[in-house]
């Protein structure tokens, strides 16, 4: 069993970076758990803890004609250069990082809408479009409108055609604006009012002619069920989705609802169970046209056989996760198959793999746009390399891992964990240098100026005594050591920029006369070897900085 496996925790398997309401919960608990198995530490020899998404979302369906594919449950996806994603898509069981798409809900267009349609037609109205889920504060959607709209929108607009099309002439399109409605109330975590509208649509769509339709909004009920903690009719509702898919041609909608089960079982502590809705939603999904469904189904198949102890299955199923993923272009499922797979390794004591692995996801998981995720990545990094022997990169990564902003409480209780074990020490990254290839020293002292960046004044001042300790130590290297951390500055915003070159010059100040002039004669002349507009910017700063500072303004 896994939980033989080693004598303590392994690592936190995924959380959801923005959401401040991240649970430590025990599997002795598991009747408790609200999303099992999204953000967990694995245990492996106390107890396995679950770090839980509050909000975690289901399928709603996914449409045979979704442009860009579903995509795999992962806490933030997709996001574009300002941090904001475009669009979303259906396959989906918790939020994305902001926006929420869906094609125009009339999917043949308002001219359908003009005279009440019988059974037969209903496939114009109730289409295969995007509708997916958001519980974020910038909520939008992108739809036939032609432009983002806020959800408030969307919600009135719906509210005007539900007027606009009674029940008792229009059904179907009543019951497609129903449909709609209670999904975007459900992104609102309105549950009470979602769970009303998807009830008249599921009434007005009749199971014996409108199968798929039915099943879709029967569906969408399943995860306002689950949602609201009743997990039995949410086990009920995709059950019954599920088998009405099958008499179906819609692989990837039955897939869905299989794969929501899967969550439900999960939830209920049903681990085989589980296992078994992902494997059949895995086995309903084409690898070849839709590989982040594939990747998503193999992805959460491979955390509940982690959870099970069966690591040589988990391992497998992962390894496909992670490619599949990647196929896909979803850097964020796969970080999280990354993330899993890490402590697969770890579990397996396999520790050096478990650092590749660890890495791969933080690679997915860049610190500017998934924070919550990368900090997971390094404090569980922290454990694979100290579990190596590689105690320099352990506690490099274990202090970065705590100086991510807002860091969710497991992963700063592992990180300082760690830290205890390890010793605290100032300037821990040139240790590490020591150790790299130069080729890789920009990227590790880029991210250990954006630690000390978000750090507070006091600590800065310590982290950049400790970094000049290192350099002053290291005269074959100072110049390029030199040159690497100016480097670094140059990258940080502007007022980053300056704290940290005030923070500098605050610790040379405590120093002697011959150290003050080794370590400016080394910037002197390391600042030329930059271009000259990046050259007078590094100068300006220091002279301005050391002029208010009361110190000689020579540098450069």
């Amino acid at each position: 069993m896994l939980g033989q496996a080693l004598s303590e925790h392994v690592g936190v398997f995924e959380l959801a970076a923005h959401d401040p309401a991240l649970r430590w919960q025990h599997i002795q608990r598991a009747g408790e758990h609200e999303c099992p198995f999204r953000g967990c530490i694995v245990h492996v020899g106390e107890f396995v803890a679950l770090l839980r998404h509050r909000q975690c979302r289901d399928v709603v369906h996914i449409g045979a004609h979704d442009e860009y594919g579903a995509r795999c449950p992962s806490p933030v996806h997709g996001v574009d250069d300002d941090e904001r994603v475009d669009m979303q898509h259906q396959f989906l069981h918790e939020v994305d990082a902001a926006d929420a798409g869906f094609d125009h809900p009339d999917g043949a267009g308002n001219a359908l809408l003009d005279q009440p349609l019988d059974h037969r037609r209903a496939e114009a109205i109730v289409t295969t479009q995007d509708v997916s889920y958001s519980c974020d504060q910038h909520c939008h959607i992108r739809g036939g409108y032609g432009s983002l709209m806020d959800v408030q929108n969307a919600l009135d607009e719906f509210e005007q055609r539900l007027a606009r099309y009674p029940a008792d002439r229009y059904p179907v399109q009543h019951a497609t604006a129903q449909f709609h409605l209670g999904v975007l109330l459900t992104d609102a975590d309105r549950l009470e009012e979602a769970a009303q509208a998807l009830d008249v649509a599921t009434a007005l769509l009749p199971p014996d002619g409108l199968i798929a339709e039915h099943a879709k909004a029967t569906n969408a009920r399943g995860v306002v069920f689950r949602l609201a903690g009743h997990l039995d009719d949410a086990a009920s509702a995709f059950e019954r989705a599920a088998a009405a898919f099958a008499t179906t041609e819609l692989g990837r909608e039955h897939g869905a609802a299989l794969f929501n089960l899967g969550l439900v079982q999960r939830d209920r502590g049903d681990a085989a169970a589980a296992a078994d809705c992902f494997r059949q939603a895995g086995d309903r999904f084409d690898a070849d046209t839709a590989p982040g469904e594939a990747g998503a189904a193999a992805r959460e198949l491979g955390a509940t056989l982690l959870v099970k102890g069966e690591l040589d299955a988990a391992r497998e199923t992962l390894e496909s996760a992670v490619s599949l993923a990647d196929r896909a272009a979803d850097t964020a499922g796969l970080g999280a198959s990354a993330n899993l797979l890490g402590l697969v390794h770890l579990g397996a004591d396999r520790p050096d793999d478990a650092v590749a692995a660890f890495r791969d996801a933080l690679g997915a998981h860049p610190r500017t746009v998934r924070p919550g995720e990368h900090a997971m990545a390094k404090a569980n990094l922290a454990l694979a390399y100290e579990r190596t022997g590689a105690t320099d990169h352990a506690y490099l990564a274990a202090v970065q891992a705590l100086g991510v902003p807002g860091v969710a409480e497991p992963v700063r209780e592992q990180a300082e964990a760690s830290l205890e074990r390890l010793g605290l020490r100032y300037g821990a990254v040139l240790p590490v240098l020591d150790q790299e290839p130069q080729d890789r020293w920009p990227v590790l002292v880029r991210e250990e100026l954006a630690r000390w960046s978000d750090a507070e004044p006091s600590q800065r001042r310590a982290e950049c005594a400790g970094w000049l300790d290192g350099q002053l130590a290291r005269r074959a290297a100072a110049a390029d050591l030199a040159e690497v951390w100016l480097g670094a500055l140059l990258e940080l915003p502007p007022d980053a920029m300056i704290s940290l070159i005030r923070a500098m010059l605050e610790a040379i100040a405590d120093r002697g006369e011959e150290d003050v002039e080794r370590f400016r004669s080394t910037v002197s002349r390391t600042v030329v070897r930059f271009p000259i507009p990046q050259w007078m910017r590094l100068a300006d700063s220091f002279n301005a900085v050391a002029t208010e500072l009361g110190q000689e303004a020579s540098w450069g």
